[in-house]
């Protein structure tokens, strides 16, 4: 998925296998990279996870299923029933979350404004 300069990121999967950051790169996925301690403030103060989310959560990356944990992050964090995902889909790749996450507000704004909403097939 090329960025808005035309690079390419990393798939989730591949930030995963890698498993850490090399040189003075700040990449890397919490869910891999984080201590459990630190996840869960992170998790509790920027997505405002609560604690019966956060022991499966905590679960999931416990038992490195680290796309469904980020994939229920999503969904919590933008109040999505649990399995619904990002239209039926899990995270696979940081653009991704960050698309979705901008079609689900933009598409809430248009609710809120009584204006039709389309949501985009992906």
């Amino acid at each position: 998925m090329p960025t808005n300069d035309g690079l390419w990121l990393c798939r989730c999967m591949q930030i995963i296998m890698e498993r850490g950051q090399k040189d003075m790169q700040c990449h890397g996925c919490p869910f891999v990279t984080f201590a459990p301690e630190n996840l869960q403030t992170a998790l509790m103060s920027m997505y405002n996870v609560g604690s019966q989310d956060m022991g499966e959560i905590l679960h999931l990356v416990k038992g490195q299923h680290y796309h469904v944990a980020c994939t229920r992050v999503w969904e919590i964090s933008h109040g999505v029933k649990k399995g619904a995902g990002l239209d039926g889909e899990s995270v696979t790749h940081p653009n991704l979350y960050a698309a979705k996450s901008r079609e689900f507000e933009k598409a809430l704004t248009k609710e809120e404004s009584g204006e039709d909403v389309v949501m985009a097939e992906g």
